[in-house]
């Protein structure tokens, strides 16, 4: 009878032991009526919250385990109403979660306009807040490519030029999104528009990088003053990274502002090398490959037929010898390349042959390593 009576007051006192240890953990979470407050804006119960908010005690900016309040998870969850009551139950707006993410950024993901405009309208927010990978409410909303709310955070003091851990702003995400848009309205805020990531990338080089789509983006870029001949940490330019996509029409808009067709990039290549014809099509890089190689590796169809062409022009020294001595032959880069649509032979002959005229004076450019390049800049020095 006795040890069965032990072993009776033992269950009754690892039961009382369990509920002590799970009321303490309640408590040390910030108590039951403030989880019930996070429940019930997660699953949108006005009723529920009102009622809540009006208890002593109750801490409207209380977490769950993820650093989540019950705004960013009535948010989370799309329950305007909900989110309406907690702002005027004066709920922080700037608490950031475990990630650094707050309700704005929360409200961004989703893409609700409407509740963003609630958040910006709260005095005291913080539109500049940074999450744990550097990021703002504006690189992310950029990223996204959502005009109107871009345009709400660029009216609430938005800085169009913080930089993420990666060294990239807004302007460089919404160009590479190919955000027209939004990256107008950017450089109108005063984006940097020769800023560079980590990787040596440019707002123009990024763009020129997606091709022909993205030319009006290009032209915005240059009209703001977009530096041509920035190179990545490859060394490539916005147009070598053009011209190995094959996208004609954005080289051509860089050669009209000036951008420089010698430079080279890491394994010796020049923009003329991979894409145009103004210099020996045998000529190869620090790798071994020639003009023609390069194009055909990418599939650049165009590319392939514009040099099998410049070869086939240049085996008549007669011809090109007649063109170049003609001193009223001035047709201008962009207006060739532009040309390079018409796809019969003859015009092909004609416009290479006044391209080597026009740019080059019939002189033939001799390769110079990258290398030699900077001792001979040293040397100057």
């Amino acid at each position: 009878m006795g040890t069965r009576k032990i072993n009776r007051t033992s269950r009754t006192s690892r039961k009382s032991n369990k509920k002590f240890r799970k009321t303490r953990s309640k408590r040390q979470r910030g108590g039951g009526i403030n989880e019930e407050l996070i429940e019930a804006a997660k699953l949108g119960n006005t009723e529920s919250v009102k009622t809540l908010l009006a208890k002593e005690g109750i801490d409207v900016n209380a977490k769950d385990r993820y650093g989540n309040t019950s705004l960013m998870l009535a948010i989370d969850n799309g329950h305007k109403k909900t989110v309406e009551i907690l702002l005027e139950a004066g709920v922080d707006v700037n608490a950031k979660d475990n990630y650094g993410n707050t309700a704005l950024v929360n409200a961004i993901v989703k893409g609700y306009e409407d509740i963003v405009r609630d958040l910006i309208a709260i005095e005291g927010i913080d539109v500049n807040i940074v999450d744990d990978v550097g990021q703002t409410a504006l690189i992310l909303a950029s990223k996204k490519g959502n005009e109107e709310i871009v345009s709400m955070l660029l009216d609430a003091g938005a800085d169009v030029n913080h930089l993420d851990n990666n060294h990239e702003m807004a302007l460089m995400w919404a160009c590479d999104g190919g955000y027209e848009g939004i990256v107008s309205m950017l450089l109108e805020k005063g984006a940097n528009v020769n800023n560079q990531g980590s990787d040596g990338n440019t707002a123009l080089i990024s763009a020129c990088n997606e091709g022909d789509r993205y030319t009006e983006i290009v032209e915005k870029l240059l009209m703001k003053g977009a530096n041509v001949d920035i190179e990545d940490e490859d060394g490539e330019t916005a147009l070598i990274r053009a011209c190995k996509g094959g996208y004609i029409t954005i080289v051509e808009k860089l050669l009209a502002n000036m951008a420089d067709m010698d430079i080279e990039n890491d394994n010796g290549e020049t923009a003329l090398i991979i894409v145009t014809n103004m210099i020996d099509m045998d000529i190869e890089n620090d790798n071994g490959e020639t003009a023609l190689i390069i194009a055909m590796n990418n599939r650049h169809k165009e590319i392939v037929k514009m040099l099998n062409a410049a070869k086939e022009v240049r085996s008549s020294k007669q011809e090109a010898m007649e063109l170049v001595r003609d001193r009223d032959v001035k047709i201008p880069l962009l207006s060739t390349l532009a040309d390079q649509a018409l796809s019969t032979n003859e015009k092909m002959k004609t416009r290479n042959l006044e391209l080597s005229h026009g740019r080059l004076g019939g002189k033939r450019k001799t390769k110079k390593s990258k290398r030699s390049k900077r001792n001979t800049r040293k040397k100057t020095n």
